[in-house]
């Protein structure tokens, strides 16, 4: 997720700190108050958390329960909330801060909470009946673990911001509570500045395809596997991931993927930080552009296959921070203020919880922001 970790000082100063809480946001959009894009939205819902975890940077949606659920990167804590409340709640306590990130991405499937580690190279899976209880760890040896999301399969895919890999944690070694990680090797296609953050926010696509952003040049990737190789036949109840079995060994490799960069008219993307697929729109949240110094999220089209793209519409709001990424809850796109040039300052944190309905895309052109060398988008 985050990239400012390296160079906060190329962050925009004009990131807002957010105070308060404004009404809660009807489901549906479009009309109400201007966000200063021509783009007619309701007033966003304002969610508020504490400082004293550090800056929130991942979220994600629990449909079982109606809860969603942010990290903090200073101390790995997770909080949660409701959409009818608009102060979250400590869920998961954190350890002592380290002074690097510990916790980014996030990910809900089936009562377990999926957790990228960042600095520690992890990949935490918390059930979330039982938040008391140790999660299970997978080491990826990996530089920063920044973002991740799972197939139809149970399968978890995460990227890895320092080099040109994605890291395959098999549903199997998730059921039996342990097991080897599978790393992925993009670098033949997508290389990668060993100075910069590289590979960011993750989608999946069906059981075969993965969409990457990175932040630093601001390219779109579209990975795809022969089909089915990713496939598994782990349909078991959930509640059993974590049962005393022996690890589940995962494939030494997978079959070589498909490597191709999305075109996309109107980019880049640069400072491209979490994703999400909504409406056939491909949603890109970018913590500072040109247009916009307290971010935005770029609304991009795919098309041929998601071998293209044009984004429509470069989407912002008064009430954005310094954003890290978005998930959709309900009629609301939730997006987290990981605020990273306000830090100092910082009464608390929020997440914005816009109006679906109101980030729309619209017209063409783009929004012309960036050189694809990472200048003016945020600190890597």
């Amino acid at each position: 997720m985050r990239q400012a970790w390296r160079g906060l000082a190329l962050l925009a100063v004009g990131a807002l700190t957010m105070g308060g809480s404004v009404a809660l946001a009807h489901d549906g959009g479009g009309h109400g108050n201007g966000n200063g894009n021509g783009n007619g939205a309701l007033a966003p819902t304002i969610f508020t958390m504490p400082t004293a975890d550090g800056n929130p940077e991942g979220v994600a949606f629990d449909k079982r329960s109606g809860r969603f659920f942010v990290s903090r990167t200073g101390t790995g804590a997770i909080f949660s909330g409701t959409l009818d409340n608009t102060t979250l709640q400590p869920f998961i306590a954190g350890g002592a801060s380290t002074g690097s990130p510990v916790a980014t991405g996030l990910k809900v499937r089936k009562g377990l909470l999926y957790v990228a580690g960042a600095s520690t190279g992890q990949i935490r899976v918390y059930d979330i009946a039982n938040p008391t209880k140790p999660p299970v760890v997978f080491e990826t040896g990996g530089g920063f673990i920044n973002d991740l999301d799972l197939d139809s399969a149970g399968n978890v895919f995460a990227t890895d911001s320092t080099k040109s890999f994605v890291y395959m944690v098999p549903a199997a070694a998730v059921k039996a509570g342990g097991g080897a990680v599978v790393p992925i090797d993009l670098s033949a296609s997508i290389t990668s500045d060993p100075a910069a953050f590289n590979l960011n926010g993750i989608v999946v696509k069906d059981n075969d395809e993965l969409i990457l952003v990175q932040s630093n040049t601001g390219k779109l990737f579209r990975v795809t596997f022969p089909h089915n190789a990713n496939k598994n036949d782990d349909h078991g109840d959930d509640h059993k991931a974590h049962a005393a079995q022996a690890p589940t060994p995962a494939p030494a490799a997978l079959p070589a993927p498909k490597v191709e960069e999305i075109t996309v008219d109107g980019g880049p993307v640069t400072g491209g930080d979490g994703l999400l697929l909504d409406r056939g729109r491909l949603l890109v949240v970018r913590g500072t552009t040109d247009k916009n110094a307290n971010g935005a999220v770029d609304v991009v089209k795919l098309r041929h296959h998601r071998t293209r793209g044009e984004v429509q519409n470069e989407f912002s709001d008064p009430s954005l921070a310094g954003p890290s990424t978005i998930a959709r809850a309900k009629n609301l796109l939730l997006v987290v203020n990981a605020n990273f040039a306000g830090t100092a300052t910082a009464t608390q944190f929020t997440v914005s919880g816009l109006a679906r309905n109101g980030v729309r895309g619209g017209g063409h052109g783009g929004h012309g922001g960036g050189d694809g060398n990472g200048s003016g988008h945020g600190g890597h």
